[in-house]
């Protein structure tokens, strides 16, 4: 879970980064450009970002499949481990009553 946690807050910094960093260079850029390459590089800019957003999405989905897949594995270990607890238990009360029915009380 915390995987999941620490993966989202990395994506978010990393989009605020790269949104904080085109803000900037276009202010910086705004009279030393012409319109065209301006627009061009917006463009280009928001075409990469789409790029690292899904990529961060593919990661936290791969992430969130991994967790899942590790956590039924879990279950279904202990589940198991119950199942033999609740067998070794009945099992041991079973012979328990057949030594109270079979000995003769005194």
């Amino acid at each position: 879970m915390e995987i999941v946690i620490l993966i989202s807050v990395l994506a978010t910094l990393g989009i605020v980064a790269v949104v904080g960093a085109v803000v900037v260079m276009f202010n910086k850029l705004n009279n030393k450009v012409d319109r065209r390459s301006y627009e061009e590089n917006i463009v280009n800019l928001q075409r990469e970002l789409g790029n690292v957003i899904a990529e961060f999405d593919n990661k936290i989905d791969d992430t969130n499949n991994n967790i899942h897949r590790e956590m039924e594995g879990n279950y279904d270990a202990l589940d198991g481990r119950i199942n033999e607890a609740f067998h070794f238990t009945d099992s041991r009360c079973d012979k328990l009553h057949q030594e109270f029915v079979t000995k003769p009380s005194k």
